[in-house]
């Protein structure tokens, strides 16, 4: 893998690739933005926790083979805005707890993942408040319902919203919280 340590913005947007490899990022040490956008990245490897500068990770739209983010995410502390948003990420690790400067989420829920429907995988939670309470300079967080009629959205918009805090969020709605509303509770 060529040093490749003054790159700061790797653009893959539309590239057709399934598999990084294991030591892709080892060498990236200044990369700032990172966009994996449209690719068909199934995985990150564990060379992510490499970028120790990277402040924005976009992997929303068409990193359909996407179904998990790997605990070394947490090791981006720099991090402040993370996309993944129209993947198949069904849950966040705890790890992103770590991410002490995140200060924009963005994430969906999909209706089906594999042969999992949402009554049979748990309790659907896409991110624990446990988690987002640490997150303290979260100023907004997305979550974007693909499917309005997702059972397991219904049972956790209360959990988010906590009745009225969010005017005019229905259980059908896609959430958008801002530091101005709820977060600042946490």
């Amino acid at each position: 893998m060529p040093n490749c340590c003054e790159i700061l913005t790797l653009i893959l947007e539309g590239k057709r690739l399934e598999k990084l490899p294991t030591s892709f990022f080892d060498y990236m040490c200044h990369l700032q933005l990172l966009d994996l956008h449209e690719t068909n990245i199934g995985c990150l490897p564990p060379s992510i926790s490499r970028l120790i500068n990277l402040n924005a990770l976009f992997l929303r739209s068409s990193c359909s083979l996407l179904l998990q983010l790997p605990a070394e995410i947490g090791r981006l502390q720099k991090l402040e805005i993370l996309d993944v948003s129209h993947t198949k990420v069904q849950c966040l690790p705890s790890e992103i707890g770590q991410l002490i400067e995140l200060k924009y989420l963005r994430v969906s829920r999909v209706e089906n993942v594999g042969n999992h429907t949402h009554a049979d995988a748990g309790s659907g939670e896409m991110i624990s408040l446990n988690i987002i309470s640490k997150l303290r300079l979260l100023e907004e967080l997305i979550i974007e319902v693909l499917n309005p009629s997702d059972r397991r959205w219904k049972q956790n918009v209360e959990k988010y919203c906590w009745g009225n805090c969010c005017p005019g969020t229905t259980d059908d709605s896609p959430l958008l919280l801002s530091h101005n509303q709820v977060l600042r509770d946490f």
